[in-house]
């Protein structure tokens, strides 16, 4: 488990979703020691390549992200309450 703290220009929720987005495509994994689960050292997060858009595009792609993914959440509270009518 790392702890990261956003300074400067960045923006926490556009890290976030970068870092999601890397676990997601299989990166973490790849970079990881792996034994058992997944060991992503302090050194090793230091040394991912970080993209750094200006900060209001920052949180302009997190402001998408944060509205699509609860757009996302509602379909699927839907479907499963259409799911559990059925």
């Amino acid at each position: 488990m790392n702890r990261l703290r956003p300074f400067g220009d960045f923006d926490g929720r556009f890290i976030a979703f970068y870092l999601i987005a890397l676990r997601a495509s299989g990166f973490i994994r790849a970079y990881s020691n792996v034994v058992s689960m997944p060991h992503l050292t302090a050194e090793k997060l230091a040394r991912i390549p970080m993209p750094l858009p200006h900060l209001e595009e920052q949180r302009a792609i997190a402001d998408y992200l944060d509205r699509e993914t609860a757009r996302i959440d509602t379909l699927i509270e839907e479907q499963q309450r259409l799911i559990a009518m059925l």
